[in-house]
């Protein structure tokens, strides 16, 4: 079972959003190549520049200058703000410009490559 089918899976019964940045849409590609991906993964936004970091996502330009825009602060802030724009239960930010099975891995948990914000979180 490949990675993505596995997160995919873990997810059954939620929504998936993502905001991405130098991943360049790649966890979202990785997510879509599944079958049947949809009934979880609803979309995402690619942040590439901090203009749509910014007005799309809603990250403050004081997080942009003080940690940068690789950074697990602005992927936070990424992550809030495609949640309150698509409305999902699980949203990631990826804030690398790799994309392995550590990430995948680490997007149904824990801090590193891409972070999942739970309410808890908001």
């Amino acid at each position: 079972m490949s990675l993505c089918c596995e997160v995919l899976e873990r997810l059954s019964g939620k929504t998936l959003v993502t905001a991405e940045s130098l991943t360049g849409g790649g966890i979202g590609a990785a997510l879509t190549a599944v079958p049947g991906s949809s009934e979880v993964y609803k979309g995402g936004v690619i942040s590439y520049t901090n203009w749509v970091k910014e007005n799309i996502l809603g990250v403050s330009g004081e997080v942009l200058e003080t940690y940068g825009a690789v950074s697990a602060q602005t992927a936070q802030a990424m992550a809030r703000g495609v949640r309150e724009l698509l409305k999902a239960d699980v949203h990631i930010a990826g804030y690398t410009d790799s994309i392995d099975s550590d990430t995948l891995l680490k997007i149904t948990g824990s801090q590193g490559y891409a972070r999942q914000l739970s309410e808890e979180d908001a």
